[in-house]
């Protein structure tokens, strides 16, 4: 007996080597993740059937993916013993927002679960990074919108369940001091002289003498115009992005001198041709002399992190597997909010494959045909009180009453 474990704990720690190799050894060659584990499988089972069926069920996934839309999203899964399956998420990241994606609990053994981000390239994904237990991914804000696809499956046979964050949120701080973008009432595309022209940035109202800071480090030039009275122009130090600051009631700094993010450059008025108006900001990005880009996903709160609140113990995996729905009609929606798309609608007695629980009342479920979705806990069979994700301030008494809906009669 004593022989038989000594050989099984052997067997599992050259397995665990060989992944450790695996992985360093496609690093160094420039091998995707997916490439180098399949490796992997194929010299662990010389049928190759586990590796085929592994990498299938990534090229399922891939093709069903659930898009995040919102801000944040959060969710507790996990895969049974011997499932194969894999998980997709495609995310949209508009330009000047940054993305967080983080895996703060995987259990039993951080590595059985493999996480890995890719970045649209063309009609391909390119591999960006691998997500590691409890270290976050953050991707910098780009010039241009960027489509990211996560991928999470389990690279044992084990049972493993997980808990994953993914947000978005702006990359500057705000320039108006003790004000945020609910000041923001006029945007970017606006238009402006009867629709002769479009507005270039977003104004920011707040009172007359209000501070005003620079949101990155680099030099000033400053003027003054009919149109945008006092001006502050502040170039990017390395990418020479520059931010417009106009109608500014003071001037705070010299002409031609370098600053660092957070010095004051002036004060909010209504100086120049929104002497009419009350007294504002207008803040402007421009990427190039003559490249204006939409400020608001810039300003944007930051990426959240550590957001969600769960009803269960660490250590406990969540409650899921098939469940059947009880309402006459259930949407399946793209995402888990009563305002996403839907794209599907489940008969009574249909029967979904719960796979996570995400925040709120809402659960990510697969159908048979590979198809995923969210659907409202209220309308499935068997609900569990201690397998949710709760974010902040949901409200899980209230049942989305769209998602219940009966055929006339």
């Amino acid at each position: 007996m004593e022989s038989r474990l000594l050989t099984t704990a052997m067997v599992l720690v050259i397995l665990a080597t060989l992944h450790q190799y695996w992985e360093r050894l496609a690093a160094g060659l420039g091998l995707a993740p997916d490439t180098a584990y399949s490796h992997v499988l194929r010299r662990e089972d010389t049928s190759r059937v586990r590796a085929d069926r592994w990498l299938e069920a990534r090229a399922r996934a891939r093709h069903n993916a659930v898009t995040v839309t919102g801000r944040r999203y959060g969710e507790t899964g996990a895969f049974a013993a011997g499932e194969v399956r894999a998980a997709a998420f495609r995310i949209p990241v508009a330009a000047g927002e940054q993305l967080r994606v983080a895996l703060p609990m995987v259990a039993p053994a951080p590595g059985d679960l493999l996480g890995e981000l890719y970045r649209a390239r063309g009609d391909r994904w390119e591999p960006v990074q691998n997500l590691r237990h409890g270290r976050p991914v953050v991707m910098p804000a780009a010039e241009e919108q960027q489509d990211y696809l996560l991928l999470l499956q389990p690279r044992s046979s084990h049972a493993v369940h997980y808990r994953l964050e993914i947000s978005r949120g702006g990359s500057l701080p705000f320039p108006v001091a003790n004000a945020g973008v609910d000041r923001i009432w006029s945007f970017f595309g606006d238009a402006r002289a009867n629709g002769a022209r479009l507005h270039e940035g977003v104004d920011v109202f707040v009172d007359r003498g209000t501070v005003v800071h620079a949101v990155v480090d680099g030099y000033v030039r400053t003027t003054v115009n009919p149109m945008g009275g006092k001006v502050v122009w502040l170039i990017e130090a390395g990418t020479g992005i520059r931010y417009y600051y106009a109608h500014l009631d003071t001037i705070a700094v010299p002409h031609r001198v370098r600053v660092r993010q957070g010095a004051v450059l002036g004060t909010v008025g209504n100086t120049g041709n929104a002497r009419t108006t009350p007294p504002h900001l207008h803040f402007g990005i421009y990427l190039s002399p003559r490249r204006a880009v939409d400020p608001l996903p810039y300003l944007q709160p930051p990426p959240e992190r550590d957001f969600l609140l769960v009803d269960m113990p660490a250590t406990r995996p969540p409650v899921l597997g098939q469940r059947q729905v009880t309402a006459d009609w259930l949407n399946l929606r793209a995402g888990p909010e009563k305002t996403a798309e839907i794209v599907g609608k489940l008969r009574e007695s249909s029967t979904v494959q719960v796979v996570a629980a995400a925040h709120g009342p809402w659960k990510r479920v697969q159908l048979g045909d590979g198809r995923a979705g969210f659907v409202h806990r209220d309308w499935l069979t068997t609900p569990v009180a201690d397998d949710r994700i709760l974010a902040a301030g949901d409200d899980e008494g209230q049942a989305d009453s769209d998602l219940f809906t009966r055929p006339r009669e």
